[in-house]
Formats: C-alpha cells, structure tokens, sequence
C-alpha cells in the first residue's frame, strides 16, 4: 500500500474554478499588460483585444493576433493575468471545500504553491470561507522558489520531510503543474483541464479524497 504524507495544491482554477465574471477581470488585466509591453493606448489595446476575442474565444491568441508575437509570452500574460486580477469578489465560498480540507489535515501536510502575491492569494482563500490554518505551508509569487523547475517541490520535500513518492500534487496546468510534479516524483492530479501525463484527473475539487483513498490502496 502507497502511504500519502502531504497533498499540495495549486490555487487559481483548481482550489475555485474560473467563472466568466473572472475571465472578463482577467482578458483587461491581460490587455493592461500588453498595451505596457507594445506601448500602445490602453483603450485601443481593448479594442483590439476584444475584436480578435470575438473570432478566437481565445485571450492567447488574441493577444498574439494584436502583437504579442510570441505564443508562449501571450499564455504568460493570461496566467499572470489571472493570478494578479483582483477577482476575490466573484468567488463563491465553498463549504464542501472548507470541511474536506480540515478533514484531509488530520491525517496529511497540506500546502499550497501558487503565483498568485500573498496578499491576493489570502483574498481568494477567504472568499472561498478556507480557514487559515488549513495549510502547514505555502508558497507565494514573492518567493524565490518556483514549480517549473522544480525548486518549490524540493524546498516542501525539505520543510515537511514528505518524500517525493509519498507526495501528491493537484492543479490544473500541466506544463506549470503536473510536469515538474511528476519531474520531482510527486503523484500528480490534475483539476479543470486536460493532461496526457497526470496520474489522475479530477472534475470536481471535492472528489479528491476518494482519489487519495484509491492512491493509497495501490500497492
């Protein structure tokens, strides 16, 4: 049998999910962003912005459609965009949530790993009614310590003396997520989105104790 000694999650589309109130605070951050890098009118960096988005349903795309060459610098620009838009307000608190998290600290180390800055990230787990005290440990923009090269897993590993193996690791990125995850040995779970490479895949944040409980029966 597997033994689980800590569960860390990601925060932004995986402890709440993205509802269009949020895309709409994040396509105008993501706009703000642009029109500083191509030194353009704001305004007109909206405009723009909001009739590509109208053909592509896609914020990276439109964003290259208007300038930003590079698809890689568009997607870093939506994800900033989202973990730096203040969209505390348009999350709903999460009961279900709240309690299955104080369940799961009784018997593992939580910790949370986000790009969000701690002040925003605070905002959001309070919108959600998520206790204080749920996780042992977390990881802010403001640290040096990242998940894509995996120096924010190796610093965890050391704090909670939680091995690899006996680690999983839920968010909704693969390349940002599951990947450096997986890279470090972590069990991986991803929530809200697709991966070739997660160990598992949740719909519904709330149904991650039932995985927990199947991880730890395999042999």
């Amino acid at each position: 049998m597997t033994h689980i000694c800590a569960i860390g999650f990601d925060l932004d589309n995986t402890l709440y999910k993205v509802s269009e109130p949020i895309n709409i605070q994040i396509r105008a951050q993501a706009c703000k962003y642009a029109a500083e890098l191509l030194k353009r009118d704001y305004a007109k960096t909206v405009a723009d912005f909001t009739e590509q988005y109208a053909l592509t349903q896609s914020a990276s795309t439109s964003l290259q459609n208007i300038g930003i060459q590079s698809s890689a610098l568009a997607k870093e620009l939506v994800q900033r965009a989202l973990e730096e838009a203040n969209v505390a307000k348009y999350i709903e608190p999460n009961k279900k949530l709240a309690d299955m998290l104080l369940r799961l600290k009784n018997n593992y180390h939580l910790f949370l790993i986000t790009g969000s800055r701690h002040s925003i990230a605070q905002g959001k787990l309070d919108a959600l009614q998520i206790p204080g005290n749920v996780f042992e440990m977390a990881i802010y923009a403001e640290s040096k310590y990242r998940r894509e090269d995996g120096s924010a897993f190796a610093y965890v590993h050391g704090k909670l003396a939680a091995p690899y193996k006996n680690t999983i690791f839920v968010g909704d990125r693969e390349t940002v997520d599951i990947l450096p995850a997986k890279k470090k040995g972590l069990k991986t779970i991803i929530v809200n989105n697709k991966s070739l490479h997660a160990d598992f895949f949740l719909t519904d944040i709330c149904e991650l104790e039932d995985i927990v409980a199947q991880i730890e029966s395999q042999n």
